[in-house]
């Protein structure tokens, strides 16, 4: 493991998996919803829970200029006039890299054979999954820190590319396992790489 960074891997039990927001995932809303459907996902979330397999791994890493649209921050330097209002006071901030695993991929893909409706459940439900922990890794990381909302590659006009730069910076892929395509998304599929700023004390 590189110098410095750290790895959270927590029991599935520590991590909330919102159904309601995994039904929102869905475009499930109000009179859209039954019963039936409901005790349906939570059928699902049953083996969603069974597939999980929570790895993050994370470095802090020295705010160094912050620029219109140019951010130097450890080894790289980005261009994106939005991460530089995100971390415009920050000099210091957080890089993360986080999956729930790649069985979930596997579960996904199984269900969606036998049922679309099961398949469509299980992906929102690991969608809901992975937000779930990196909300719990933002907490743990932010105790005691006045920080701002985590941002990532792709958001705004930070470039995918720089996804390349997250999975070097933290080994990520000996570490937790996570590769880029040539298209520049993550697998296992259901992962994130973000900043969390840390503010600056008054």
């Amino acid at each position: 493991m590189k110098k410095d960074v750290m790895l959270f891997c927590p029991n599935a039990n520590e991590v909330e998996i919102n159904s309601e927001e995994a039904l929102r995932y869905m475009g499930v809303r109000g009179k859209n919803r039954d019963e039936i459907l409901c005790g349906e996902l939570e059928e699902v979330k049953v083996r969603v829970l069974k597939a999980v397999c929570y790895r993050a791994c994370y470095t802090k890493l020295d705010v160094k200029s912050v620029a219109d649209d140019k951010i130097i921050i450890g080894p790289f330097c980005v261009s994106s006039r939005s991460l530089a209002r995100n971390l415009c006071g920050c000099s210091e901030a957080y890089m993360f890299a986080a999956t729930v695993g790649s069985d979930v991929d596997r579960l996904i893909a199984r269900l969606s054979v036998s049922s679309a409706a099961r398949g469509l459940m299980a992906d929102a439900l690991c969608s809901a999954a992975i937000e779930g922990f990196c909300d719990l890794l933002n907490a743990r990381l932010a105790e005691g820190l006045s920080t701002r909302a985590r941002f990532s590659p792709g958001y705004g006009d930070m470039s995918l590319e720089y996804q390349k730069d997250f999975i070097s910076v933290l080994d990520a892929g000996k570490n937790i396992g996570l590769a880029l395509t040539q298209s520049l998304m993550l697998t296992p599929t259901k992962s994130v790489t973000a900043l969390i700023g840390i503010q600056n004390e008054k």
